[in-house]
Protein backbone atom coordinates (compact mmCIF):
# COMPACT_ATOMS: atom_id res chain seq x y z
CA UNK A 1 0.00 0.00 0.00
CA UNK A 2 1.30 3.44 -0.66
CA UNK A 3 0.45 6.42 1.55
CA UNK A 4 0.27 10.31 0.58
CA UNK A 5 1.74 12.33 3.20
CA UNK A 6 0.24 15.88 1.57
CA UNK A 7 0.54 18.89 3.55
CA UNK A 8 -2.59 20.70 3.39
CA UNK A 9 -2.79 24.33 3.13
CA UNK A 10 -5.89 26.35 4.10
CA UNK A 11 -7.49 29.27 2.11
CA UNK A 12 -9.68 30.53 5.24
CA UNK A 13 -12.99 29.07 3.78
CA UNK A 14 -12.89 25.06 4.29
CA UNK A 15 -11.03 24.76 0.94
CA UNK A 16 -7.14 23.60 0.54
CA UNK A 17 -4.41 23.54 -1.61
CA UNK A 18 -1.79 21.17 -2.18
CA UNK A 19 0.32 22.81 -4.84
CA UNK A 20 3.84 21.64 -3.89
CA UNK A 21 2.71 18.09 -4.19
CA UNK A 22 1.33 18.61 -7.69
CA UNK A 23 4.78 20.11 -8.76
CA UNK A 24 6.37 17.33 -7.02
CA UNK A 25 4.10 14.64 -9.10
CA UNK A 26 4.86 16.52 -12.47
CA UNK A 27 8.46 16.87 -11.78
CA UNK A 28 8.13 13.29 -11.09
CA UNK A 29 6.21 12.39 -14.38
CA UNK A 30 8.98 14.59 -16.44
CA UNK A 31 12.11 12.63 -15.12
CA UNK A 32 10.72 8.88 -15.40
CA UNK A 33 10.11 9.67 -18.98
CA UNK A 34 6.80 7.40 -18.86
CA UNK A 35 3.97 7.50 -20.87
CA UNK A 36 5.78 10.64 -23.30
CA UNK A 37 4.56 10.95 -26.83
CA UNK A 38 7.13 13.52 -28.31
CA UNK A 39 10.70 13.74 -28.41
CA UNK A 40 12.18 17.00 -28.78
CA UNK A 41 15.67 17.09 -30.27
CA UNK A 42 18.03 20.09 -28.91
CA UNK A 43 21.60 20.09 -29.73
CA UNK A 44 21.46 16.18 -30.40
CA UNK A 45 20.21 15.54 -26.98
CA UNK A 46 16.58 13.55 -26.57
CA UNK A 47 14.30 15.12 -24.10
CA UNK A 48 11.10 13.22 -23.83
CA UNK A 49 7.99 14.86 -23.07
CA UNK A 50 4.22 14.92 -23.36
CA UNK A 51 2.23 17.45 -25.78
CA UNK A 52 -0.51 17.80 -23.57
CA UNK A 53 1.37 19.65 -20.99
CA UNK A 54 3.66 21.73 -23.14
CA UNK A 55 0.45 22.25 -24.87
CA UNK A 56 -1.09 23.24 -21.89
CA UNK A 57 1.29 25.61 -20.83
CA UNK A 58 2.76 27.41 -23.87
CA UNK A 59 1.13 28.73 -27.10
CA UNK A 60 4.23 28.01 -29.07
CA UNK A 61 3.68 23.94 -28.45
CA UNK A 62 -0.16 24.47 -28.43
CA UNK A 63 0.22 25.60 -32.77
CA UNK A 64 2.99 23.44 -33.08
CA UNK A 65 1.59 20.34 -31.92
CA UNK A 66 -2.44 20.64 -32.48
CA UNK A 67 -2.11 23.90 -34.86
CA UNK A 68 -2.27 21.17 -38.03
CA UNK A 69 1.22 22.01 -39.00
CA UNK A 70 3.49 18.95 -40.31
CA UNK A 71 5.08 18.14 -36.68
CA UNK A 72 1.64 17.34 -35.08
CA UNK A 73 1.58 14.46 -36.41
CA UNK A 74 5.12 13.49 -35.81
CA UNK A 75 7.06 11.99 -32.76
CA UNK A 76 10.55 13.62 -33.21
CA UNK A 77 10.79 17.31 -33.07
CA UNK A 78 14.17 19.16 -33.50
CA UNK A 79 14.43 22.72 -32.20
CA UNK A 80 17.38 24.47 -34.05
CA UNK A 81 19.08 27.33 -32.31
CA UNK A 82 18.45 26.47 -29.09
CA UNK A 83 20.75 26.33 -25.60
CA UNK A 84 20.23 22.99 -24.44
CA UNK A 85 20.79 23.43 -20.27
CA UNK A 86 18.41 26.17 -20.25
CA UNK A 87 15.98 24.41 -22.33
CA UNK A 88 15.65 21.46 -20.42
CA UNK A 89 15.30 24.04 -17.06
CA UNK A 90 12.61 25.51 -19.11
CA UNK A 91 10.59 22.11 -19.83
CA UNK A 92 11.02 21.47 -16.09
CA UNK A 93 9.58 24.83 -15.17
CA UNK A 94 6.38 24.31 -17.25
CA UNK A 95 5.81 20.64 -15.64
CA UNK A 96 6.32 22.46 -12.12
CA UNK A 97 6.70 25.98 -12.18
CA UNK A 98 10.02 26.01 -10.65
CA UNK A 99 13.12 27.46 -11.58
CA UNK A 100 16.75 27.39 -9.85
CA UNK A 101 17.43 31.18 -10.04
CA UNK A 102 19.63 30.74 -7.13
CA UNK A 103 21.64 27.79 -8.67
CA UNK A 104 21.93 28.96 -11.67
CA UNK A 105 25.47 30.50 -13.99
CA UNK A 106 24.63 33.76 -15.09
CA UNK A 107 25.27 32.68 -18.64
CA UNK A 108 22.28 29.80 -18.68
CA UNK A 109 20.73 32.35 -16.71
CA UNK A 110 20.85 34.99 -19.68
CA UNK A 111 19.74 31.49 -22.04
CA UNK A 112 16.98 30.59 -19.85
CA UNK A 113 15.60 34.44 -20.07
CA UNK A 114 16.22 34.14 -23.79
CA UNK A 115 13.67 31.20 -24.01
CA UNK A 116 11.20 32.56 -21.42
CA UNK A 117 10.99 35.53 -23.58
CA UNK A 118 10.97 33.58 -26.96
CA UNK A 119 7.84 31.22 -25.47
CA UNK A 120 5.90 33.74 -23.85
CA UNK A 121 6.06 33.01 -19.97
CA UNK A 122 6.30 36.77 -19.49
CA UNK A 123 6.39 35.91 -15.11
CA UNK A 124 8.96 34.14 -15.83
CA UNK A 125 11.06 36.54 -17.49
CA UNK A 126 10.03 39.44 -15.11
CA UNK A 127 11.38 36.65 -12.20
CA UNK A 128 14.75 36.31 -13.91
CA UNK A 129 15.63 40.01 -15.04
CA UNK A 130 14.45 40.89 -11.24
CA UNK A 131 17.24 38.16 -9.99
CA UNK A 132 19.65 39.67 -12.35
CA UNK A 133 18.85 43.07 -10.75
CA UNK A 134 20.31 41.60 -7.61
CA UNK A 135 23.02 39.74 -9.77
CA UNK A 136 24.98 42.58 -11.17
CA UNK A 137 28.55 42.81 -10.86
CA UNK A 138 31.61 43.43 -12.52
CA UNK A 139 32.07 40.30 -14.55
CA UNK A 140 28.48 39.62 -15.02
CA UNK A 141 26.92 43.63 -15.83
CA UNK A 142 27.90 44.00 -19.61
CA UNK A 143 26.33 40.96 -20.83
CA UNK A 144 23.45 41.37 -18.52
CA UNK A 145 23.29 44.97 -20.36
CA UNK A 146 23.68 43.32 -23.36
CA UNK A 147 20.64 40.79 -23.15
CA UNK A 148 18.38 43.04 -21.66
CA UNK A 149 18.91 45.46 -24.66
CA UNK A 150 18.26 42.21 -26.96
CA UNK A 151 14.71 41.66 -25.24
CA UNK A 152 13.55 45.19 -24.33
CA UNK A 153 13.98 44.54 -20.98
CA UNK A 154 13.76 48.56 -19.95
CA UNK A 155 14.26 48.17 -16.13
CA UNK A 156 17.34 45.64 -16.05
CA UNK A 157 18.33 48.13 -18.81
CA UNK A 158 18.41 51.05 -16.88
CA UNK A 159 19.65 48.87 -13.84
CA UNK A 160 22.90 47.08 -15.77
CA UNK A 161 23.54 51.41 -17.10
CA UNK A 162 23.24 52.60 -13.46
CA UNK A 163 25.63 49.64 -12.29
CA UNK A 164 28.03 50.58 -14.90
CA UNK A 165 27.72 54.16 -14.19
CA UNK A 166 28.22 53.57 -10.28
CA UNK A 167 31.38 51.64 -10.94
CA UNK A 168 32.80 52.80 -14.27
CA UNK A 169 36.38 53.80 -13.16
CA UNK A 170 36.50 49.80 -12.14
CA UNK A 171 34.40 48.65 -15.41
CA UNK A 172 37.20 50.28 -18.03
CA UNK A 173 39.89 48.42 -16.38
CA UNK A 174 38.65 45.32 -16.24
CA UNK A 175 38.11 42.49 -18.98
CA UNK A 176 34.46 42.60 -18.78
CA UNK A 177 34.54 46.02 -20.46
CA UNK A 178 35.22 44.15 -24.10
CA UNK A 179 32.04 42.05 -23.61
CA UNK A 180 29.91 45.41 -24.13
CA UNK A 181 27.90 45.08 -27.47
CA UNK A 182 28.48 48.07 -29.80
CA UNK A 183 25.51 49.20 -29.17
CA UNK A 184 25.47 48.80 -25.09
CA UNK A 185 29.29 50.63 -25.86
CA UNK A 186 28.07 53.47 -27.56
CA UNK A 187 24.78 53.99 -24.94
CA UNK A 188 27.41 54.30 -22.04
CA UNK A 189 29.94 56.66 -23.58
CA UNK A 190 27.03 58.75 -24.36
CA UNK A 191 26.31 58.88 -20.51
CA UNK A 192 27.54 62.13 -19.07
CA UNK A 193 27.30 59.83 -15.18
CA UNK A 194 29.40 57.09 -17.15
CA UNK A 195 32.31 58.96 -14.96
CA UNK A 196 35.84 57.41 -15.19
CA UNK A 197 39.15 59.38 -16.43
CA UNK A 198 38.95 59.94 -20.18
CA UNK A 199 42.32 58.59 -20.79
CA UNK A 200 41.01 54.81 -19.14
CA UNK A 201 37.89 55.18 -21.17
CA UNK A 202 40.24 56.19 -24.67
CA UNK A 203 42.38 52.94 -23.79
CA UNK A 204 39.07 51.29 -22.80
CA UNK A 205 37.82 51.85 -26.29
CA UNK A 206 40.68 50.49 -27.85
CA UNK A 207 41.04 47.23 -26.55
CA UNK A 208 37.61 46.64 -27.28
CA UNK A 209 38.22 47.41 -30.89
CA UNK A 210 40.97 44.85 -30.96
CA UNK A 211 39.36 42.22 -28.65
CA UNK A 212 36.09 42.30 -31.48
CA UNK A 213 38.88 42.87 -34.29
CA UNK A 214 36.58 45.88 -35.77
CA UNK A 215 37.43 49.97 -36.44
CA UNK A 216 35.95 52.06 -33.68
CA UNK A 217 35.86 55.40 -36.60
CA UNK A 218 31.56 55.51 -35.28
CA UNK A 219 32.24 54.66 -31.72
CA UNK A 220 36.03 57.10 -31.23
CA UNK A 221 33.91 60.01 -31.05
CA UNK A 222 32.27 59.84 -28.12
CA UNK A 223 35.26 59.45 -26.46
CA UNK A 224 35.52 63.09 -24.52
CA UNK A 225 39.17 64.00 -26.24
CA UNK A 226 39.10 67.41 -24.81
CA UNK A 227 38.68 65.92 -21.20
CA UNK A 228 42.66 64.32 -22.15
CA UNK A 229 45.05 66.23 -20.81
CA UNK A 230 47.10 67.57 -23.51
CA UNK A 231 50.41 65.53 -22.61
CA UNK A 232 48.47 62.18 -22.26
CA UNK A 233 46.94 63.10 -26.16
CA UNK A 234 50.32 63.97 -27.54
CA UNK A 235 51.94 60.61 -26.31
CA UNK A 236 49.39 57.85 -25.03
CA UNK A 237 46.60 58.74 -27.84
CA UNK A 238 48.35 59.57 -30.82
CA UNK A 239 50.89 56.12 -29.81
CA UNK A 240 47.71 54.19 -30.43
CA UNK A 241 47.33 54.74 -34.22
CA UNK A 242 43.54 54.96 -33.46
CA UNK A 243 43.23 58.89 -34.60
CA UNK A 244 44.56 60.64 -37.90
CA UNK A 245 47.29 63.12 -36.49
CA UNK A 246 45.24 66.06 -38.32
CA UNK A 247 42.29 64.79 -36.15
CA UNK A 248 44.33 64.97 -32.86
CA UNK A 249 45.86 68.18 -33.90
CA UNK A 250 42.13 69.52 -34.25
CA UNK A 251 41.16 68.32 -30.85
CA UNK A 252 44.28 70.13 -29.19
CA UNK A 253 43.83 73.39 -30.95
CA UNK A 254 40.11 73.49 -29.93
CA UNK A 255 39.55 73.37 -33.61
CA UNK A 256 36.85 70.79 -33.35
CA UNK A 257 34.21 73.03 -32.02
CA UNK A 258 32.09 70.93 -29.67
CA UNK A 259 30.41 71.58 -26.50
CA UNK A 260 32.45 69.97 -23.75
CA UNK A 261 30.49 67.71 -22.03
CA UNK A 262 32.23 66.85 -18.22
CA UNK A 263 31.18 63.58 -16.98
CA UNK A 264 30.08 63.33 -13.01
CA UNK A 265 29.05 60.45 -10.67
CA UNK A 266 25.43 60.21 -10.34
CA UNK A 267 23.70 59.25 -6.78
CA UNK A 268 20.32 59.17 -6.90
CA UNK A 269 18.43 61.40 -3.77
CA UNK A 270 21.44 61.45 -1.71
CA UNK A 271 23.13 64.60 -0.36
CA UNK A 272 26.76 64.59 -2.02
CA UNK A 273 27.51 68.31 -0.19
CA UNK A 274 28.32 66.51 2.84
CA UNK A 275 31.57 65.01 4.60
CA UNK A 276 30.49 61.83 3.77
CA UNK A 277 31.50 62.51 0.06
CA UNK A 278 34.68 64.34 1.61
CA UNK A 279 32.91 67.86 0.35
CA UNK A 280 34.50 70.86 1.48
CA UNK A 281 33.90 74.17 2.59
CA UNK A 282 37.02 76.25 0.18
CA UNK A 283 35.80 80.00 1.13
CA UNK A 284 36.71 81.90 3.95
CA UNK A 285 35.60 81.53 6.54
CA UNK A 286 35.66 77.60 6.21
CA UNK A 287 32.57 77.33 7.90
CA UNK A 288 31.92 73.03 7.78
CA UNK A 289 28.71 73.31 10.08
CA UNK A 290 27.29 74.02 6.51
CA UNK A 291 27.51 70.11 5.55
CA UNK A 292 26.64 68.74 8.95
CA UNK A 293 23.07 67.34 7.97
CA UNK A 294 22.23 67.83 11.23
CA UNK A 295 19.75 71.34 11.72
CA UNK A 296 18.58 70.60 15.47
CA UNK A 297 20.98 73.36 16.23
CA UNK A 298 19.87 76.60 13.70
CA UNK A 299 22.31 79.06 15.96
CA UNK A 300 25.17 78.32 14.08
CA UNK A 301 25.57 80.41 10.48
CA UNK A 302 28.21 81.70 8.31
CA UNK A 303 27.73 85.21 6.77
CA UNK A 304 29.20 87.96 4.55
CA UNK A 305 28.26 91.52 4.23
CA UNK A 306 26.17 91.94 1.42
CA UNK A 307 27.74 95.07 -0.38
CA UNK A 308 31.47 93.70 -0.19
CA UNK A 309 32.46 94.63 -3.68
CA UNK A 310 34.97 91.95 -4.23
CA UNK A 311 33.02 89.25 -1.92
CA UNK A 312 33.57 86.10 -4.32
CA UNK A 313 30.66 84.16 -2.40
CA UNK A 314 30.83 81.05 0.08
CA UNK A 315 32.41 78.67 -2.31
CA UNK A 316 31.77 74.80 -1.74
CA UNK A 317 34.13 71.71 -3.38
CA UNK A 318 32.32 68.63 -3.87
CA UNK A 319 34.84 65.64 -3.28
CA UNK A 320 33.56 64.48 -7.00
CA UNK A 321 32.16 66.25 -10.12
CA UNK A 322 28.50 65.34 -9.48
CA UNK A 323 26.00 65.60 -11.26
CA UNK A 324 23.24 67.39 -9.90
CA UNK A 325 19.59 69.45 -10.02
CA UNK A 326 18.68 70.38 -6.79
CA UNK A 327 19.97 72.64 -4.30
CA UNK A 328 18.47 73.28 -0.68
CA UNK A 329 19.65 76.21 1.32
CA UNK A 330 18.63 76.59 4.86
CA UNK A 331 18.90 80.57 5.44
CA UNK A 332 18.90 81.50 9.59
CA UNK A 333 15.91 81.34 10.29
CA UNK A 334 15.94 81.75 14.09
CA UNK A 335 14.11 85.31 13.99
CA UNK A 336 11.21 85.23 12.06
CA UNK A 337 12.10 88.77 10.64
CA UNK A 338 14.48 87.94 9.08
CA UNK A 339 14.83 87.52 5.10
CA UNK A 340 17.71 87.20 2.02
CA UNK A 341 18.31 87.74 -1.31
CA UNK A 342 21.20 85.41 -3.42
CA UNK A 343 22.27 83.82 -6.40
CA UNK A 344 24.31 80.38 -7.19
CA UNK A 345 26.60 79.89 -9.49
CA UNK A 346 28.05 76.41 -10.27
CA UNK A 347 31.43 75.37 -12.00
CA UNK A 348 33.61 72.62 -12.98
CA UNK A 349 36.71 74.35 -12.47
CA UNK A 350 36.17 77.70 -10.94
CA UNK A 351 37.38 79.85 -14.07
CA UNK A 352 33.69 78.92 -16.52
CA UNK A 353 30.11 79.73 -13.50
CA UNK A 354 26.64 78.71 -14.84
CA UNK A 355 24.35 80.69 -12.52
CA UNK A 356 21.40 78.43 -12.02
CA UNK A 357 19.48 80.16 -9.87
CA UNK A 358 19.07 84.31 -9.36
CA UNK A 359 16.73 85.11 -6.35
CA UNK A 360 18.29 88.09 -5.99
CA UNK A 361 14.97 90.14 -6.49
CA UNK A 362 13.05 88.41 -4.17
CA UNK A 363 12.55 87.99 -0.40
CA UNK A 364 13.43 84.53 1.05
CA UNK A 365 13.48 83.14 4.30
CA UNK A 366 14.29 79.64 6.00
CA UNK A 367 14.93 76.46 3.92
CA UNK A 368 15.23 77.00 0.30
CA UNK A 369 14.09 74.34 -2.08
CA UNK A 370 15.64 74.58 -5.57
CA UNK A 371 15.80 72.80 -9.26
CA UNK A 372 17.61 73.59 -12.07
CA UNK A 373 18.77 71.66 -15.51
CA UNK A 374 20.80 68.92 -14.35
CA UNK A 375 24.47 70.32 -14.46
CA UNK A 376 28.25 68.18 -13.74
CA UNK A 377 29.20 70.52 -10.88
CA UNK A 378 31.99 70.35 -8.65
CA UNK A 379 32.21 73.72 -7.24
CA UNK A 380 28.71 75.52 -5.94
CA UNK A 381 29.15 79.66 -5.42
CA UNK A 382 26.31 80.69 -3.34
CA UNK A 383 26.03 84.91 -2.76
CA UNK A 384 23.96 86.67 -0.32
CA UNK A 385 22.95 90.13 -2.89
CA UNK A 386 20.56 91.40 0.37
CA UNK A 387 19.87 91.09 4.18
CA UNK A 388 17.63 92.23 6.69
CA UNK A 389 20.95 93.55 8.76
CA UNK A 390 23.10 93.71 5.94
CA UNK A 391 24.49 90.83 6.24
CA UNK A 392 23.32 86.83 4.56
CA UNK A 393 23.19 84.69 6.65
CA UNK A 394 23.53 80.48 5.79
CA UNK A 395 23.05 78.00 8.03
CA UNK A 396 23.11 74.62 5.89
CA UNK A 397 23.63 73.30 1.85
CA UNK A 398 22.81 70.04 0.48
CA UNK A 399 22.90 69.24 -3.34
CA UNK A 400 21.75 66.28 -5.53
CA UNK A 401 20.21 64.60 -8.13
CA UNK A 402 16.37 64.02 -7.93
CA UNK A 403 14.49 61.46 -10.02
CA UNK A 404 11.68 63.47 -9.72
CA UNK A 405 11.53 67.36 -10.10
CA UNK A 406 8.63 69.62 -10.18
CA UNK A 407 7.05 71.39 -12.58
CA UNK A 408 9.07 74.98 -12.95
CA UNK A 409 9.42 78.21 -14.27
CA UNK A 410 12.93 78.75 -15.40
CA UNK A 411 14.31 78.35 -11.79
CA UNK A 412 10.72 78.86 -10.04
CA UNK A 413 8.85 75.68 -9.15
CA UNK A 414 5.25 75.81 -9.97
CA UNK A 415 4.14 73.66 -7.66
CA UNK A 416 0.85 71.37 -7.15
CA UNK A 417 0.78 71.39 -3.92
CA UNK A 418 -0.04 73.90 -0.81
CA UNK A 419 3.33 75.85 -0.23
CA UNK A 420 1.60 78.24 2.45
CA UNK A 421 1.91 76.03 5.00
CA UNK A 422 4.26 75.50 8.44
CA UNK A 423 5.50 72.86 6.83
CA UNK A 424 6.95 74.67 3.77
CA UNK A 425 8.35 77.09 5.86
CA UNK A 426 5.62 79.62 5.07
CA UNK A 427 4.09 82.52 8.00
CA UNK A 428 1.48 85.01 8.83
CA UNK A 429 3.35 88.07 9.19
CA UNK A 430 0.10 90.68 9.69
CA UNK A 431 -3.13 89.96 11.11
CA UNK A 432 -4.52 89.60 14.68
CA UNK A 433 -5.02 85.66 15.56
CA UNK A 434 -5.96 83.37 18.13
CA UNK A 435 -3.11 81.34 17.83
CA UNK A 436 0.35 81.73 15.32
CA UNK A 437 0.29 80.98 11.75
CA UNK A 438 -3.41 78.72 12.42
CA UNK A 439 -4.39 80.29 9.33
CA UNK A 440 -1.89 77.98 7.24
CA UNK A 441 -1.55 74.95 9.90
CA UNK A 442 -3.18 72.77 6.78
CA UNK A 443 -6.23 72.13 9.36
CA UNK A 444 -9.41 72.92 7.95
CA UNK A 445 -11.73 70.38 8.61
CA UNK A 446 -11.91 71.77 12.56
CA UNK A 447 -14.77 74.47 14.11
CA UNK A 448 -11.36 76.94 13.10
CA UNK A 449 -13.98 80.17 14.22
CA UNK A 450 -14.09 78.98 17.76
CA UNK A 451 -10.67 78.01 17.97
CA UNK A 452 -8.05 80.04 15.56
CA UNK A 453 -9.40 82.47 13.01
CA UNK A 454 -6.93 85.65 11.41
CA UNK A 455 -8.40 89.39 11.06
CA UNK A 456 -7.68 92.53 11.12
CA UNK A 457 -9.47 95.82 11.41
CA UNK A 458 -11.50 97.03 8.20
CA UNK A 459 -9.76 100.31 7.20
CA UNK A 460 -6.75 99.18 9.03
CA UNK A 461 -4.59 97.10 8.10
CA UNK A 462 -4.10 93.40 6.41
CA UNK A 463 -3.73 89.64 7.06
CA UNK A 464 0.07 89.05 5.48
CA UNK A 465 1.15 85.46 4.12
CA UNK A 466 5.12 85.34 3.74
CA UNK A 467 6.04 81.91 1.54
CA UNK A 468 9.55 80.67 1.98
CA UNK A 469 10.50 81.59 -1.49
CA UNK A 470 9.15 82.34 -4.53
CA UNK A 471 7.06 80.03 -6.46
CA UNK A 472 4.94 80.54 -9.56
CA UNK A 473 1.52 80.67 -8.83
CA UNK A 474 -2.28 81.08 -10.55
CA UNK A 475 -5.33 79.91 -8.09
CA UNK A 476 -5.56 80.86 -4.41
CA UNK A 477 -8.35 79.29 -1.97
CA UNK A 478 -9.76 81.17 1.07
CA UNK A 479 -12.51 80.70 3.88
CA UNK A 480 -14.31 83.97 4.67
CA UNK A 481 -16.66 83.87 7.92
CA UNK A 482 -19.52 81.84 7.66
CA UNK A 483 -21.31 80.96 10.54
CA UNK A 484 -23.47 83.80 10.13
CA UNK A 485 -26.70 83.46 7.82
CA UNK A 486 -26.37 87.75 7.29
CA UNK A 487 -22.85 87.80 7.21
CA UNK A 488 -21.03 89.17 4.13
CA UNK A 489 -17.81 90.22 3.34
CA UNK A 490 -15.88 92.11 0.96
CA UNK A 491 -12.04 92.09 0.15
CA UNK A 492 -9.04 91.99 -2.27
CA UNK A 493 -5.70 90.07 -3.07
CA UNK A 494 -2.84 91.63 -4.08
CA UNK A 495 1.20 89.49 -4.31
CA UNK A 496 4.11 90.83 -4.26
CA UNK A 497 7.68 89.26 -4.28
CA UNK A 498 9.65 92.25 -2.12
CA UNK A 499 7.14 93.86 -0.20
CA UNK A 500 6.95 96.84 -1.96
CA UNK A 501 5.73 96.79 -5.22
CA UNK A 502 2.27 95.25 -5.26
CA UNK A 503 0.32 93.60 -8.15
CA UNK A 504 -3.67 93.22 -7.82
CA UNK A 505 -4.62 89.22 -7.84
CA UNK A 506 -8.33 89.69 -7.45
CA UNK A 507 -10.82 92.42 -6.57
CA UNK A 508 -13.57 91.31 -4.68
CA UNK A 509 -14.77 94.94 -3.12
CA UNK A 510 -18.21 95.23 -5.34
CA UNK A 511 -19.65 92.11 -4.24
CA UNK A 512 -20.77 90.71 -1.08
CA UNK A 513 -18.92 87.24 -0.33
CA UNK A 514 -19.07 84.40 2.33
CA UNK A 515 -17.39 80.89 3.42
CA UNK A 516 -15.02 79.50 0.64
CA UNK A 517 -13.17 81.82 -1.99
CA UNK A 518 -11.78 79.83 -5.06
CA UNK A 519 -9.73 82.40 -6.87
CA UNK A 520 -7.81 81.78 -10.50
CA UNK A 521 -5.67 83.92 -12.31
CA UNK A 522 -2.98 83.84 -14.91
CA UNK A 523 0.53 82.54 -13.55
CA UNK A 524 2.26 85.35 -11.65
CA UNK A 525 5.66 84.76 -9.37
CA UNK A 526 4.19 85.30 -5.71
CA UNK A 527 6.23 85.69 -2.62
CA UNK A 528 3.95 88.03 -0.62
CA UNK A 529 -0.03 87.30 -0.48
CA UNK A 530 -2.16 90.86 1.06
CA UNK A 531 -5.64 89.74 2.06
CA UNK A 532 -7.23 93.25 2.55
CA UNK A 533 -10.82 93.13 3.52
CA UNK A 534 -12.86 96.94 2.64
CA UNK A 535 -16.38 95.13 4.34
CA UNK A 536 -18.19 92.93 6.30
CA UNK A 537 -21.83 93.15 7.39
CA UNK A 538 -21.84 92.45 10.87
CA UNK A 539 -19.07 94.16 12.35
CA UNK A 540 -15.85 95.97 11.57
CA UNK A 541 -13.39 93.52 10.97
CA UNK A 542 -12.53 91.06 8.26
CA UNK A 543 -11.80 86.77 8.86
CA UNK A 544 -10.29 84.50 7.69
CA UNK A 545 -10.27 80.62 8.61
CA UNK A 546 -8.07 79.08 6.23
CA UNK A 547 -5.70 79.89 3.51
CA UNK A 548 -4.12 77.72 0.35
CA UNK A 549 -1.86 78.56 -2.19
CA UNK A 550 -2.55 77.14 -4.90
CA UNK A 551 -6.12 76.21 -4.29
CA UNK A 552 -5.72 71.95 -3.85
CA UNK A 553 -9.63 71.76 -4.76
CA UNK A 554 -8.50 73.36 -8.02
CA UNK A 555 -5.82 71.50 -8.27
CA UNK A 556 -7.57 67.95 -7.70
CA UNK A 557 -10.00 68.77 -10.07
CA UNK A 558 -7.22 69.40 -12.85
CA UNK A 559 -6.10 66.29 -12.25
CA UNK A 560 -9.86 64.92 -12.58
CA UNK A 561 -10.49 66.18 -15.77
Amino acid sequence: MTTNTEKSVSLGNGDVTHFSDLSMHMEALFLSQKYYDVILIVEGNRLMAHKVVLAARCQYFRALFFGGLAESSQNEITLPHVPFEAFKLLVNYMYTGFMPLSKLKVDVMLDTLGLADQYGFQNLVTSISNHLKQSLDIDNASIILNTAKLYDLDELVLDSIQFLDRNASAIVLHESFNYLSEASLIEILQRDSFFAPELDIFKAVCCWSEFHGIGIDNILWNVRLPLIKEIDLLTTVKASGFIEPSKLQEVISGRIKTKLLYRGQLIENENVASRRFRTEVISEPLEMFLLDEDYSEKKFCTRHYVRWVDYKGIIIKLGQPSIINHIKLLLWDGDTRYFYSYYIDVSIDQKNWTRVIDYTHYDCRSWQYLFFERQVVHYIKIVGTSGTDGFFHLSGVEAMYKSVVPSMLNDIICPSYNVATLDKHAIVIEGLSTIPNSLIDGNCTRDCWNLAYTCHKIRSGAIVIQLAQPYVISSLRLQLWDLDDDNYSKYYIESSVNYEDWQMLVDNTKEQCKSWQEIIFPETVVVYIRIVGTFNTVNEKFYCGHFECPSMKIIESAKNR
